[in-house]
């Protein structure tokens, strides 16, 4: 758990909290959108970009298992991408055998009236 952050553009500002920094300015709860922390909270210096001092604390406790989470849900969408391919290929399988089974279906009756019509002929 590192005491320093780079935040552009990986985090969503949520409100200020009351506390001062070391700057003096107001501390704001931020929500971490990096791959190493998504979505815990920390606190950063409420200053303006470039007058911010280097006051940084995590709010939420590390936690393990949303990394892990987030690596079975990329597993689990790739799966999921490979099973529909499958299933065209399954859907495309079916309509050509039903094709083909209309086609010998037709050569069977027409078999069946020929050798009735010369049976009775």
């Amino acid at each position: 758990m590192g005491e320093s952050s780079n935040t552009t553009g990986r985090s969503n500002w949520s409100g200020g909290t009351g506390r001062t920094c070391y700057c003096g300015s107001i501390v704001r709860i931020f929500t971490s959108k990096t791959p190493t922390n998504p979505g815990r909270r920390f606190l950063r210096c409420g200053g303006t970009q470039g007058q911010r001092c280097s006051f940084f604390e995590w709010v939420d406790h590390e936690v393990a298992i949303i990394p892990e989470l987030l690596q079975r849900m990329k597993h689990v969408e790739e799966e999921n991408l490979l099973l529909s391919a499958s299933i065209l290929e399954i859907r495309e399988s079916l309509k050509s055998l039903e094709s083909n089974f209309k086609i010998i279906k037709t050569c069977a009756l027409l078999c069946t009236f020929f050798v009735l019509y010369h049976a009775f002929i």
